[in-house]
């Protein structure tokens, strides 16, 4: 993983460690302001990240895939709802990881896993016909949606941190498709008229669904809007805003996100 070479985040070792380290986040993200809590929050990054230098203050919530990669200067800060995804090092030097970092709290994989994905399949089975949700799809909380019914899963989709689905209108997701931290779905949309939104309208909404296909990758902080459709393969670049439909086989960047260019065969299915 650190080498920069293709990895298996799936390994029991990797899983366990995110674990351990989403315990502590959660513990980070429960604590109040005040001088209690700033020592709390001091001992929980110490023990979190492989460095965590003096007077530095992180707002929570904050969120990381394994902590101590992470390794911060002296008075560094870091507003509400960073996130970063250390798979590789966020800093020259090497972080550290402390020889008992599984002793307080620690659940088994296997367990959180189960809870979770039998959240999610209650939350997206409510009203049955809509939905199909695969045991091997996974959604990293926080997740958030309006409705949940009208949210139809493929096989093995994979949403990270902080994934919000305004599913006023069926919301289909084709097989193995990955969302990065943050990705924003909207089927759902307002008036454009002044006037409807002025005269006590501003509870009335439109709904226009949206299609994603299979294989697709949306980048973190990606927004994909009402009544867009995106085809199999395609990659929508960290930070796209996604007003219309998008090819399959395209990579598209930018707000409004335009085509960077279209992948070809040899690059879809050779390794």
């Amino acid at each position: 993983m650190l080498r920069g070479e293709l990895y298996d985040a799936s390994d029991p070792e990797l899983v366990a460690l995110r674990t351990h380290a989403r315990s502590l986040v959660a513990l980070y993200n429960a604590t109040e302001d005040g001088a209690e809590g700033a020592s709390q929050r001091r001992d929980i990054m110490d023990s979190l990240l492989g460095r965590y230098g003096s007077a530095c203050f992180v707002e929570p919530p904050f969120r990381c895939d394994y902590g101590f990669n992470i390794r911060l200067g002296d008075s560094v800060y870091m507003n509400f709802d960073v996130v970063i995804l250390d798979c590789a090092l966020v800093d020259s030097l090497l972080g550290r990881y402390g020889s008992a970092c599984f002793v307080e709290k620690y659940t088994p994989p296997s367990e959180i896993a189960m809870a979770q994905g039998s959240l999610l399949k209650l939350l997206l089975n409510t009203f049955g016909f809509f939905m199909s949700f695969c045991t091997i799809s996974n959604a990293r909380p926080p997740f958030r949606c309006d409705y949940g019914f009208n949210i139809r899963l493929g096989d093995s989709v994979y949403m990270n941190f902080d994934v919000v689905i305004l599913d006023c209108a069926l919301v289909t997701i084709g097989d193995h498709v990955l969302f990065g931290p943050g990705v924003h779905v909207y089927a759902a949309t307002h008036p454009v008229e002044p006037p409807l939104r002025r005269r006590g309208y501003h509870d009335r909404e439109l709904a226009c669904p949206v299609s994603i296909g299979n294989n697709v990758w949306l980048g973190g902080r990606s927004v994909i809007l009402p009544g867009v459709t995106i085809g199999d393969y395609a990659v929508i670049g960290a930070g796209a805003v996604v007003t219309r439909d998008v090819p399959a086989y395209a990579v598209v960047a930018g707000n409004p996100a335009k085509v960077i260019r279209v992948m070809q065969e040899e690059e879809i299915f050779t390794v």
